[in-house]
């Protein structure tokens, strides 16, 4: 049974379809590479926070209790403008 579970990181780093993404069971206001379109992928919050820049919540519950396609992600991902943290 163990060969069917891969624990990552409480927040893992990857690239996928030259796609820099950081994935975290929590939202964050910031991220790696926020500021050059990185996508940030989360859950826990069961849809109660609003979008920041490409960050989204993936949780089922947000999607009639299916998971969401990386092509449905990507779609709302490329419409929205890149993150940038402003000091004030």
């Amino acid at each position: 049974m163990a060969n069917h579970f891969h624990i990552l990181d409480k927040i893992h780093f990857f690239k996928l379809r030259d796609i820099e993404m950081v994935l975290c069971h929590y939202a964050m206001r910031s991220w790696p590479k926020s500021h050059y379109g990185a996508w940030h992928l989360y859950g826990h919050s069961h849809g109660k926070l609003p979008m920041l820049g490409r960050s989204m919540d993936i949780g089922v519950d947000t999607h009639d209790f299916y998971p969401y396609s990386l092509d449905e992600i990507s779609c709302i991902m490329n419409n929205i403008p890149t993150h940038v943290v402003s000091n004030g």
